[in-house]
């Protein structure tokens, strides 16, 4: 199965998602409330449904939040030494 193609717009709106659900404390200490990722993927694919080739599943979303986890990281800290 062809994965969808992620664009600047659905990265940032990935970022936006989960710091949002952070601040309403659906992270648990190991990961976010089941409810997060159909929430997030949902509005994500509605939102985007226009610009993505095919829709964003869960799991390709989970796989991102590992790298904007790291982007958020190392922007925070870049930001702290400046």
């Amino acid at each position: 199965m062809e994965n969808s193609i992620w664009i600047f717009s659905t990265e940032m709106f990935l970022a936006e998602s989960l710091l949002k659900h952070v601040r309403e404390g659906n992270l648990t200490e190991s990961s976010f409330k089941k409810t997060v990722w159909p929430a997030i993927v949902a509005e994500l694919n509605a939102k985007y449904a226009a610009e993505l080739s095919k829709p964003i599943t869960a799991l390709q979303a989970k796989d991102k939040e590992v790298i904007v986890s790291l982007l958020i990281q190392v922007n925070t800290k870049y930001l702290e030494v400046m």
